[in-house]
C-alpha cells in the first residue's frame, strides 16, 4: 500500500509527526489516515526503538498500532518513517484540558483509567515499563456506537526494558542532590529522583498522577515552581489526594501515589479496585475485554516495504514510489476481521438521506446535489485534465464517509488532499452538505 504525507501535525525531539492517507490507487476502503513519525535516519535511534517495542507490544487494543517503516529520500535527506494509527480525537491532554473547562465525572474517569491500566498491564507483561506516561502520550480514539471514546498508550522512545530496569541507575543531575528522570518531570515517581530507581511503579505513579488531573482538570504538583522546587515536593513531599471525590478514588489514589515503590500497587492489582469495577462504565469494559476488534480495519494486506510516495531528487535513480528504500526484510501480516461496528454507510446511502432532508426545506435554500455531483465529476474526472493520483474525488467520498462513521474527522484533510485550495474547498462544503445532515462528526475548530 503506497500513502501520502498530508500536512505537519506536530513536531518534537524525535522528529515530526504528520498525516497521511492511501493514495487513491491503493486505497481500499478500510485504512482511512494514518500518523508517520519522520526523523532523519542519522537521528532516527529513539523511532527505531519505538518501532522496535511497538512491534513486541502488538496485538492490544490499549497500545497504539505500528503499521510498518521505512526509508524514503525527502528534500536530498534519508527519512526513517513509522507509520502508525492515527487517533482522530487528539490526545487525553486535550480531553482533559478542554476549552470549556469542563471537569470529567469519576465513571469516565475510572473508565479511562481501566484503559491505561490495561494497557500498563499488557506492556509489564511482555517486559516493557513505559516510563513516560503522561495525558500527551495517550492517544484518544473516537466511537460511533458511544460517548466515550477510546484509549490507547503511545510514545515509547523511553521505554525500558524490565530485566534492564533492575541494572539502571539514573545518573546524578549536575549541581543537584538527585537523579536524573526519564520522561516528564512532573509525572516521575519519587524513587526516579532519590535513587534513580525506573521500575514498573513508576508508571502506576504516573498514572496516579494522571487521574488526579483528570478530576481535577489540575495536575498534581504547581506547575510555576522552578525545577529544583518540583524535584523536592516531588522526593519529599505527601502528594494531595483530591478531597471532594469519593472514597473509592481516594483509596484508588492511595494505592497508586504510594511514596513506597515496593508497597504502589500493580496494574493488575488496580483493575480489581473498586473504583474500576463499580463505574458505570462497567459493562462496557466487560465486552471491550470479551469482544476485542482490530485496529485499522478488515482484511487489510500492509507491507513495512515502499509506504510513502516521495519525491526524489532530480539526479537521483531512484524516483516517486521507488523512491522508498527497500528494509533488508518483508515484513506482510495480515489484518484480519473488523471492527465490532456495523459496515460503514454507503456513499449513495448518504445521498438517499441527504435528498431525504433537502426536501423538507426550500429549493433556494440548498444547492442541487444532482447538479453538484455532475459538476465535480466533470471539472475533476471527466475531462482529460483531471489528475487522478492528486485528486479522485469519488474515492475521496467514500474514504470520508467510512471515517465519519467510525468516528473520525474527514474534514481534516480537505486542504492537504487538494493541493489546489479551491478544489478544497468546494469539496468541503460539498461533503458539509452531505454529511452533517446525517448525524456525522462535524469538523473540529481547531482542526
Amino acid at each position: 500500500m503506497m500513502w501520502k504525507k498530508l500536512k505537519v501535525l506536530g513536531a518534537g525531539s524525535y522528529g515530526t509527526v504528520s498525516l497521511a492517507t492511501p493514495l487513491p490507487q491503493y486505497y481500499s476502503g478500510t485504512a482511512v489516515y494514518g500518523a508517520v513519525k519522520s526523523a532523519e535516519v542519522a537521528h532516527s535511534t529513539s523511532l527505531r526503538v519505538e518501532g522496535k517495542i511497538l512491534d513486541e507490544l502488538k496485538g492490544s487494543d490499549y497500545v497504539v498500532e505500528c503499521i510498518g517503516e521505512d526509508v524514503s529520500i525527502e528534500n536530498d535527506n534519508h527519512t526513517y518513517n513509522l507509520m502508525l494509527e492515527y487517533a482522530a480525537g487528539g490526545t487525553l491532554h486535550d480531553l482533559i484540558h478542554n476549552p470549556l473547562n469542563l471537569i470529567m465525572g469519576e465513571s469516565e474517569a475510572a473508565y479511562y483509567s481501566f484503559q491505561i491500566l490495561t494497557g500498563i498491564s499488557h506492556i509489564h507483561h511482555n517486559g516493557y515499563i513505559h516510563c513516560d506516561l503522561k495525558p500527551a502520550n495517550i492517544l484518544v480514539f473516537p466511537r460511533a456506537q458511544i460517548d466515550v471514546p477510546d484509549l490507547k498508550l503511545a510514545d515509547f522512545g523511553l521505554s525500558l526494558r524490565t530485566a534492564e530496569s533492575l541494572t539502571y541507575r539514573a545518573e546524578r543531575s549536575k549541581n543537584s542532590s538527585y537523579h536524573s528522570h526519564r520522561g516528564t518531570l512532573i509525572y516521575a515517581a519519587p524513587e526516579c529522583l532519590v535513587n534513580g530507581i525506573h521500575g514498573r511503579a513508576v508508571d502506576i505513579w504516573a498514572l496516579g498522577c494522571i487521574v488526579v488531573e483528570m478530576l481535577t482538570g489540575k495536575r498534581l504538583w504547581p506547575v510555576h515552581k522552578n525545577k529544583d522546587e518540583l524535584m523536592f515536593m516531588i522526593a519529599h513531599q505527601k502528594p494531595e489526594i483530591p478531597k471532594n471525590i469519593s472514597d473509592e478514588a481516594k483509596d484508588f489514589l492511595s494505592k497508586c501515589l504510594e511514596k513506597d515503590n515496593c508497597l504502589r500497587y500493580s496494574a493488575n492489582l488496580l483493575l480489581d479496585h473498586p473504583f474500576i469495577k463499580n463505574s458505570c462504565y462497567k459493562k462496557l469494559m466487560e465486552d471491550r475485554l470479551m469482544y476485542p476488534y482490530v485496529r485499522l480495519g478488515c482484511r487489510d494486506w500492509v507491507s513495512s516495504e515502499h509506504l510513502f510516495s516521495t519525491i526524489s531528487p532530480r539526479d537521483c535513480n531512484l524516483r516517486g514510489s521507488m523512491s522508498a528504500m527497500p528494509m533488508k526484510t518483508k515484513n506482510w501480516w495480515w489484518m484480519s476481521e473488523v471492527h465490532m461496528v456495523p459496515p460503514p454507510l454507503q456513499p449513495m446511502l448518504l445521498l438517499l438521506v441527504f435528498l431525504v432532508k433537502e426536501k423538507e426545506e426550500k429549493a433556494s435554500d440548498r444547492f442541487n446535489i444532482n447538479s453538484q455531483l455532475e459538476h465535480l465529476q466533470a471539472k475533476y474526472v471527466g475531462t482529460g485534465h483531471a489528475d487522478l493520483t492528486r485528486f479522485e474525488w469519488a474515492v475521496n467520498i467514500q474514504r470520508d464517509s467510512y471515517a465519519s462513521y467510525v468516528g473520525h474527522y474527514p474534514m481534516l484533510a480537505y486542504f492537504a488532499i487538494a493541493e489546489n485550495e479551491s478544489i478544497g474547498r468546494e469539496r468541503y462544503n460539498f461533503m458539509q452538505k452531505m454529511l452533517l445532515p446525517c448525524g456525522l462528526p462535524p469538523e473540529r475548530e481547531d482542526d
